[in-house]
């Protein structure tokens, strides 16, 4: 059977963004080769794949908003549509989190994220 497409996949497609039915967006691409380097080390040392076909890291900040507040606000509009596209069980098809460095910007942005 082939993929069907769902409209949260189109819209990243549309943002650039290779996401999975589970995505942690960062801040930059800077952030996605470490995860990228800590992954091949894993695999390396034990054989292991921690990125796989259902987790993506995505680097959220580099298109149409910047820095941290920019992959908080990705992160928010991809966590709100992702409550309303539902598998069969009832339980989100998409799981999103992100991953913001612990600095002034990262801290502020968490914060603003929480009041909304």
């Amino acid at each position: 059977m082939a993929h069907e497409t769902d409209y949260i996949e189109r819209f990243a497609l549309a943002k650039c963004f290779s996401i999975l039915p589970r995505t942690v967006f960062v801040k930059g691409a800077r952030d996605v080769e470490l995860f990228q380097l800590a992954s091949s080390l894993e695999r390396a040392a034990s054989d292991v794949e921690l990125l796989g076909a259902e987790l993506a890291i995505v680097a959220a900040s580099e298109r149409d908003f910047s820095g941290a507040s920019g992959a908080c606000n990705e992160l928010m509009m991809f966590k709100r549509m992702a409550i309303q596209l539902l598998d069969p069980n009832g339980r989100p098809r998409y799981r999103f989190v992100g991953l913001l460095d612990n600095n002034r910007a990262g801290r502020q942005a968490i914060a603003r994220a929480r009041r909304i």
